[in-house]
C-alpha cells in the first residue's frame, strides 16, 4: 500500500490549545447569547442568530482541537488540483 498524503494526520499541541480556546469562546457566546444580543445586536430578534454563531464557532474550535483542519485543507486542494497536492 502506498503512502497517501491526503490522509496524513499529525497531532500538534499548539493547534489543540488554540482549538480549545476557540471552543470556550463559542460556548461562552452560547451561554451569554441574550446579553450579547441585547447589548451588541438588535435585541430579541437576534437571539437565535447569536446562538447559531456560537455553535459555528464551537464547531470550528472542535475541528482545530482535533487537528483535522489540515486534512480538510488538503482535501479541498486535492479536489481543485488533484495531481499537485
Amino acid at each position: 500500500m502506498s503512502y497517501n498524503m491526503l490522509m496524513y494526520w499529525q497531532y500538534q499541541f499548539g493547534w489543540s490549545l488554540a482549538g480549545f480556546i476557540i471552543m470556550v469562546a463559542g460556548v461562552l457566546i452560547i451561554r451569554f447569547h441574550k446579553q450579547i444580543a441585547d447589548n451588541l445586536a438588535g435585541g430579541v430578534t437576534n437571539y437565535d442568530k447569536i446562538k447559531l454563531t456560537g455553535l459555528i464557532i464551537s464547531a470550528i474550535g472542535f475541528v482545530f482541537l482535533t487537528c483535522f483542519h489540515t486534512t480538510l485543507i488538503r482535501l479541498g486542494l486535492h479536489l481543485i488540483a488533484p495531481g499537485r497536492f
